[in-house]
C-alpha cells in the first residue's frame, strides 16, 4: 500500500496548496492541475500494484463498476483528461472586492481586476500606446476569489460547488477507496 498511500498523500498536498494559494490565481491553477493529475493516479497505482492479488481483483471488478457509475468520479476523470490532453484547467473565477481605496494614481496608470480575479495595475506607454499589466500585490488581501469548474462542466447537482469543495469530495472518495482496499488486502490469508 505504500505507493498508493504516497499517491494519495501527494494529492492531499496539492489540495492543501490550492487552499493556501486561493488568492494567487496562477498558483491556484497550477496546484489544481497538479491535484487533478496526482489524484487520478491513485486508482491507477492501486490497480497496478495489486492486480495480481486474487482477492483484490475480485473486489476491484465490482468497485470499478461502481466508480464508472459515480458522476463525481467520472467528472474528475474528464477534468484530468482535459488538463492533461487538451489544456490546463482554468476555472471560472468570481471575484469581489472587499474594499480598495486608490489615491494619487499617476498619469498613464489604472487599476483593474482580470477575468481570473487578479488585481493589476495597467501602465500605458504614452508614446507607443502599449499597455503593460503588473500584479497589484498590495491589494491581494482585498480581492476574494471563488473558483468554479466550467470546462468540463460538473455533474448535475454539483454545479454551484466551488473547485475546492468538489476536490474535497473527490479526495474523500479516494481516501475511502484506499481504506477499503487496505481492508480487503488485509483479509487475504
Amino acid at each position: 500500500m505504500t505507493r498508493v498511500k504516497k499517491a494519495l498523500e501527494e494529492a492531499e498536498y496539492f489540495y492543501v496548496r490550492m487552499q493556501e494559494t486561493e488568492n494567487i490565481p496562477e498558483e491556484f491553477r497550477h496546484n489544481l492541475n497538479a491535484f487533478l493529475s496526482r489524484a487520478r493516479s491513485v486508482t491507477w497505482v492501486l490497480k497496478k500494484d495489486y492486480s495480481k492479488n486474487s482477492r483484490f481483483k475480485e473486489w476491484y471488478v465490482e468497485k470499478q463498476r461502481q466508480m464508472q457509475c459515480d458522476e463525481l468520479m467520472n467528472f474528475f476523470v474528464k477534468a484530468r483528461n482535459v488538463s492533461l490532453k487538451q489544456e490546463p484547467i482554468r476555472p471560472a473565477t468570481s471575484a469581489y472586492i472587499r474594499r480598495i481605496e486608490i489615491r494619487n494614481v499617476p498619469k498613464g496608470r489604472g487599476f483593474a481586476i482580470t477575468r481570473e480575479g487578479e488585481p493589476v495595475w495597467i501602465e500605458k506607454n504614452e508614446e507607443t500606446g502599449e499597455e503593460k499589466r503588473v500584479h497589484a500585490r498590495e491589494f491581494d488581501s482585498e480581492v476574494a476569489r471563488l473558483y468554479f469548474f466550467d470546462k468540463p462542466k460538473p455533474p448535475s447537482g454539483f454545479e454551484s460547488l466551488h473547485v475546492i469543495d468538489l476536490c474535497k469530495l473527490y479526495l474523500g472518495a479516494l481516501r475511502d477507496l484506499v481504506e477499503e482496499a487496505t481492508r480487503v488486502l488485509q483479509t487475504e490469508t
